[in-house]
């Protein structure tokens, strides 16, 4: 499966930016989309659970996201929003893992 902006994937969570200009939606298919609310255009995803992503959370200064998975991780992302739409831009990427939970991260708040 792809994970870029037409899949269609079982959305698990979904919160907004601290500004709201942003939506990150975490889904079954362990990919985590970040949506520019204004224009509908995806504009940084990220990749690496292993599992569906059960909920996810805007750091307070809007820059990064954490994810929790049935994976038994969270992680801290870093969103690399400033390069959305170019040809062969990268997108974000994973600053921390957290591991040796043992068991689901249903819910995470920061």
């Amino acid at each position: 499966m792809g994970d870029g902006p037409d899949v269609s994937a079982d959305v698990v969570s979904m919160m907004f930016s601290p500004d709201a200009n942003l939506i990150a939606v975490g889904s079954i298919d362990t990919v985590i989309r970040v949506w520019g609310v204004v224009t509908g255009t995806l504009v940084d995803r990220f990749r690496g659970h292993r599992a569906s992503v059960c909920s996810v959370a805007f750091t307070p200064d809007g820059k990064g996201l954490v994810p929790g998975s049935i994976d038994q991780t969270f992680r801290l992302w870093e969103l690399n929003t400033a390069a959305a739409g170019e040809a062969g831009a990268q997108f974000g990427q994973c600053l921390l893992e957290f591991t040796g939970n043992g068991h689901w991260v249903h819910s995470v708040a920061i």
